[in-house]
């Protein structure tokens, strides 16, 4: 029986296009504009830097964060979903921007990724699919938010859109303090 040398399966054909295809000496950003992703979104750019959707999209953006922040504690949890719905699309817009760099922290996205593992390999599929769609929205949300809030006028105007909308919270929240209000048995435990 013959014994191959050690290195024959590192220098193989085979061995040498796989490392080619998983572009495992190529940096990040190589990777990364060699991507299908990356080349859908250069094919795009030409229509978002023209189009007025393409100029508008980051007000637009602003606009339904500073919505989603607004109306999220006085609305139900449906209509804010389809506010993050909207916060999705929002940001698919901003991807056809130029020069757009996606500003989704690495945690956050691992934690996707790892609901989407999850998603793949449950045995309840129906019911798993509906959670992981709430993740993805709230995650569309934050990338969103993430990208918008680097500029410090739509930081000002999303803060300032938090402060003005707590301001009623916190005043309904005083008054039930002052005039009680029915316990939930989800929310206070009476003998506490």
């Amino acid at each position: 029986m013959t014994t191959l040398p050690k290195n024959w399966f590192s220098s193989s054909l085979l061995w040498n296009w796989l490392q080619r295809l998983a572009l495992k000496d190529v940096p990040l950003q190589v990777w990364w504009e060699r991507s299908f992703p990356a080349r859908l979104q250069h094919a795009l750019e030409n229509w978002g830097a023209t189009s007025l959707v393409g100029r508008l999209a980051e007000p637009l953006g602003l606009l339904v964060l500073c919505l989603v922040l607004a109306v999220s504690p006085f609305v139900s949890t449906t209509t804010v979903g389809i506010l993050l719905v909207a916060a999705l699309g929002a940001w698919v817009l901003l991807v056809l921007k130029p020069r757009f760099c996606p500003a989704v922290a690495l945690p956050v996205l691992a934690f996707w990724l790892a609901g989407s593992v999850s998603l793949a390999s449950s045995q309840w599929f129906t019911t798993s699919l509906d959670g992981w769609l709430k993740l993805t929205l709230y995650v569309a949300g934050f990338a969103l938010g993430a990208h918008l809030l680097q500029r410090a006028a739509y930081r000002t105007a999303a803060i300032a859109t938090y402060l003005l909308v707590s301001l009623p919270v916190s005043g309904y929240g005083l008054w039930q303090w002052v005039y009680g209000a029915q316990a939930l048995a989800t929310w206070v435990d009476q003998d506490s």
